[in-house]
């Protein structure tokens, strides 16, 4: 009952958004140019032509992969705004999207919004923006635009697009440490997560996926998109796919964290103990350097 609830409140929300983004009095000002690419359209200035034509390298470049590996591609036209400027990405985005954000996918719409790399200040390789709100786009087409997991969204985003801050287990190990690994479903708030917590769950997301992978291997993605556009509830998918619910797999993947990174953890306290003995060697060198010079002084003395 509730879970049907949800799937309605959902697209409810989805219509509202689709509806309510519409060109602002920012956007309709700028003569945008465009270039076209099968079924994609990239809007852009002038000066940011290399970027357009390089966005259409990058998917061309990527496409096969996804066909192959996960089954997505595009199926409805996709449009892709390279945004000259803070103010205009605030105005197609509402400003609604939090500053560490370089780019927003507006599945309802089919429109990825972007923060030109030439005014921006990000250390994100554009390709890797590119790619991970491409991945947003095939998986809300793929699944006719119903609920799927921020973390499945996120972690098959940062998967194919290759971010090594985000595919990575550095925040993980630290979060072992503290016990403070983020639930899987309290990710779909990553939008309103600090900057550091939300490196954390994307972080986590990857490794989830990385996790189904190499454990059943990359038929099991379109298996659990299949799943979600066909309204199945999440235990019902992972039963299917996984031979478990979803809280015994989300027990598991757990469980393989926290034996696989332990080595992290390791790692960290290392860092810490060769940073604490080098604190110590320096202050025991300075402790004898203000010995010795005072006994010097002792012995002028006497002389």
């Amino acid at each position: 009952m509730i879970q049907s609830w949800f799937k309605n409140f959902f697209k409810l929300l989805l219509i509202l958004i689709s509806i309510a983004w519409r060109p602002t009095a920012g956007q309709s000002e700028l003569n945008w140019n465009k270039l076209t690419h099968s079924q994609t359209t990239i809007y852009f200035q002038q000066s940011d032509l290399e970027n357009a034509r390089q966005i259409i390298y990058f998917i061309n470049e990527i496409s096969p992969a996804f066909s192959t590996e996960v089954k997505l591609s595009i199926i409805n036209p996709v449009d892709i705004y390279i945004c000259p400027s803070q103010a205009i990405f605030n105005s197609l985005t509402r400003g609604q999207i939090p500053e560490w954000s370089e780019a927003v996918t507006i599945s309802g719409r089919n429109a990825i919004i972007l923060k030109s790399p030439l005014w921006s200040q990000s250390r994100r390789n554009f390709r890797a923006t590119v790619i991970h709100e491409l991945v947003h786009i095939l998986i809300s087409q793929k699944v006719n635009h119903h609920p799927v997991p921020t973390w499945l969204h996120e972690g098959l985003a940062v998967y194919f697009s290759g971010e090594a801050e985000l595919a990575s287990s550095a925040m993980v190990g630290k979060a072992l440490t503290t016990n403070s690994l983020i639930p899987l479903n309290r990710i779909d708030y990553v939008l309103t997560f600090q900057r550091d917590k939300a490196l954390l769950a994307y972080q986590e997301s990857y490794l989830v996926v990385k996790f189904i992978i190499d454990n059943y291997g990359f038929s099991a993605i379109p298996q659990l998109l299949e799943g979600f556009q066909q309204h199945q509830s999440l235990d019902e998918i992972f039963q299917k796919v996984t031979r478990m619910n979803f809280s015994d797999f989300e027990a598991q993947w757990q469980q393989f964290i926290q034996n696989d990174r332990r080595w992290d953890v390791i790692l960290d306290i290392d860092n810490l103990l060769w940073t604490s003995i080098g604190i110590l060697f320096i202050i025991a060198v300075i402790t004898l350097y203000i010995r010795n010079r005072k006994r010097v002084k002792e012995w002028e003395q006497s002389e």
